[in-house]
């Protein structure tokens, strides 16, 4: 949208209704149906997903601080999502009730995912070596199979 100059893309809210990118040194939203965008959070914070009941952001703080975090889209302080510590760039992915994320922090590497609801993390198999920061290094289908 003209005006909105963003960077790395954008993605939509689950359901439709919101656009969230990066600008500046923060992550802002702005309506599918037009009108004034809205700060998410500030500071250097990457790939932005809000979650399916649109309770929560999660993000990455940055390209030099590994994990993934969580803020209430109420506005409040994020915290570090326990067991993504090690995550890097874009290996990782929010699917329903789910983050799926790369563990590098093993040799080799693991993709994993965290349950949201039962809190519980469960790997699903080995990626290999060789990792690289870079484009999307997860993707998942929106069915989570």
């Amino acid at each position: 949208r003209e005006g909105y100059p963003y960077q790395e893309g954008g993605i939509a809210s689950p359901d439709g209704r919101w656009v969230y990118f990066m600008h500046g040194s923060g992550i802002w939203k702005i309506p599918v149906s037009g009108g004034r965008r809205a700060l998410v959070t500030s500071g250097e914070a990457l790939d932005v997903n809000e979650s399916p009941d649109n309770r929560f952001f999660y993000y990455r703080k940055g390209r030099a601080i590994p994990g993934i975090w969580r803020r209430p889209a109420s506005g409040g302080k994020p915290d570090l999502v326990s067991g993504t510590e090690s995550t890097f760039s874009r290996y990782w992915q929010l699917i329903r009730d789910r983050v799926y994320f790369v563990d590098p922090s093993r040799e080799p590497p693991a993709l994993k995912y965290l349950d949201l609801t039962a809190n519980r993390t469960q790997q699903l198999t080995m990626v290999g070596t060789g990792l690289v920061v870079g484009p999307r290094g997860v993707s998942v289908s929106p069915d989570g199979h």
